[in-house]
């Protein structure tokens, strides 16, 4: 599960730890990932920063929320959308 290059030379990301502070474990919502520590998924907190919200802010939604973790969320976000488009991205 720990990061790899594929056969494309494209560095695939932990599949369990995608980022520092989003986490996949199948016994949190469904594994489905959320911010580390929380069952809050990614998606509800990288749209908040994507619609405007600043990551400092994030918080004032979801409490347990840091700004890094709004962060890694938003980061996260865009690998997941490259891979649904059918781009190959870097784990980087």
């Amino acid at each position: 599960m720990a990061t790899f290059v594929n056969m494309q030379g494209a560095e695939v990301v932990n599949l369990l730890r995608p980022r520092e502070l989003v986490s996949v474990d199948p016994e949190t919502q469904g594994g489905y990932p959320v911010i580390a520590g929380t069952r809050i998924q990614f998606d509800l907190v990288a749209a908040l920063v994507n619609d405007g919200v600043d990551p400092e802010e994030v918080s004032d939604f979801y409490p347990s929320v840091t700004a890094a973790a709004a962060r890694d969320a938003v980061s996260f976000a865009g690998i997941a959308a490259d891979y649904r488009d059918g781009r190959m991205p870097s784990a980087a």
